[in-house]
């Protein structure tokens, strides 16, 4: 197991959650890497990991107590698989975790990475928008094979390395009954942080990789689409023209969020939410499709002045 932490200490959660996960001392490691730049620190993790299947997890991450069976029993008929499964909200969330998970959850704001935070349908042959990295399994074969994360990349580096796996025809696997739980955004300011981090993450990784999606590039053209228009045709013929699909679309989020038992009022919330959030993501990735720009060709890593230590918490000496 590894985990990238900026500060160690022995009361994470995750480690908490793994004291009752069964672990077996003889064949299973818990390695946490310490520092502040994470791809850096998975990949030195790795490195130094003696086990057979490496199980990236977070910080916050709690894995139920069956959680490695399933593992297990699942690598017996697919040795040469990528494995995940999407991250559940922890039962005593705030109602601000609660509205944050629906709209992670939503397929209006987030497509199919929806089912990263819902657990819909059965195990699924699948591709990266279904898996995060923040419990994710591959054979350490598999790892080395594809020379690790790319470090110019965070967020995203998972990303771009599941895209180098699938070329490769490793075969990448969602399983909804595969879950961690963990705590969710507690403040809007840190809701749209992370969508402004996850679209400079995306952006970022389409300029290193060189693989340009225009499906992920629909949020960075809408934002300067629509301060164009208002700044060519002016507030009224810009409402006018924008009202009615971003109304449409405010009105879907919040019947999602309703159906999904959200109280009406942060559903309400939510909906008004939701253009804005998807605005602070195309930013995002415009400043990222900048700043990977400037780090394409380049033997720059992330994190290369950065001192990372690891610690073996459990297992294999």
């Amino acid at each position: 197991m590894i985990v990238p932490v900026e500060n160690f200490n022995l009361e994470l959660p995750v480690l908490k959650s793994l004291e009752l996960a069964g672990l077996d001392p003889a064949i299973d490691e818990v390695i946490v890497a310490e520092g502040r730049a994470p791809s850096r620190q998975r990949n030195q993790a790795v490195l130094a990991s003696r086990g057979e299947w490496i199980v990236f997890l977070d910080a916050d991450s709690q894995v139920p107590v069956d959680y490695f069976k399933k593992v297990e029993r699942f690598y017996e008929k697919r040795p040469r698989v990528i494995l995940g499964g999407p991250v559940l909200l922890t039962q005593e969330a705030s109602e601000m975790e609660q509205l944050a998970q629906a709209l992670f959850s939503c397929p209006w704001l987030m497509g199919r990475s929806a089912s990263r935070y819902q657990s819909v349908g059965v195990a699924r042959e699948t591709d990266q928008a279904e898996l995060i990295l923040c419990h994710l399994v591959t054979p350490k074969g598999v790892w080395m094979e594809l020379e690790g994360f790319d470090e110019r990349l965070y967020p995203n580096e998972e990303n771009e390395w599941m895209d180098r796996a699938e070329q490769k025809g490793i075969r990448l696997i969602h399983d909804p009954s595969l879950f961690v739980r963990r705590s969710q955004r507690d403040s809007y300011a840190a809701l749209f942080r992370t969508f402004f981090r996850y679209g400079k993450g995306r952006g970022e990784q389409m300029m290193v990789s060189g693989q340009i999606s225009w499906l992920h590039l629909i949020p960075a053209l809408m934002f300067p689409l629509f301060i164009l228009t208002f700044a060519v045709l002016g507030l009224g013929w810009g409402y006018s023209l924008f009202s009615g699909p971003v109304g449409i679309y405010v009105v879907a989020v919040m019947g999602t969020l309703f159906w999904k038992e959200i109280p009406w009022q942060n559903s309400f919330l939510g909906g008004m939410l939701a253009p804005l959030l998807m605005g602070a993501y195309g930013v995002g990735e415009i400043v990222g499709l900048y700043r990977g720009y400037l780090k394409r060709g380049k033997a720059w890593q992330a994190g290369d002045f950065e001192e990372i230590s690891l610690h073996k918490v459990f297992g294999v000496e």
